[in-house]
């Protein structure tokens, strides 16, 4: 589906295919200083975003990993409604792999994923149940 979509210059990190030609983009980034900014990377996603959209596919959430996020981020992410966006620090991404492996669970419950800064203890709490 990514080889199939991507363009040279718009290049999604990680699409997950959720089915009925719903999907989830994923966004990795490190500690670059021109993606310390919401701002330049919602442009980047929505750009990705529009793509999918024209090819026709229903974008069901934007999720973005970093190694952590700066408040003013993680402030302009939670005001910002045009697209569902998840934030998720990469060590919280790797503890949350780890308890879903020990949990019951087949499938990942990709409604655990709110709007805005995950929270780990909520996601784990949720996978225990």
């Amino acid at each position: 589906l990514k080889k199939r979509i991507n363009s040279k210059r718009d290049k999604a990190d990680i699409i997950l295919d959720l089915g009925n030609q719903g999907i989830i983009i994923i966004e990795c980034k490190s500690s670059k200083k021109e993606y310390s900014k919401f701002t330049s990377v919602i442009r980047q996603v929505k750009s990705y975003a529009q793509i999918y959209k024209r090819n026709g596919f229903n974008i069901k959430g934007i999720i973005i990993v970093s190694g952590c996020f700066t408040d003013d981020f993680i402030h302009e992410c939670n005001t910002f409604y045009d697209l569902k966006v998840t934030l998720i620090e990469a060590q919280t991404l790797i503890n949350i792999y780890e308890e879903f492996k020990q949990s019951k669970l087949n499938v990942f419950p990709v409604t655990l994923f709110r709007h805005g800064l995950l929270q780990e203890d909520v996601i784990v709490k949720a996978l225990k149940k």
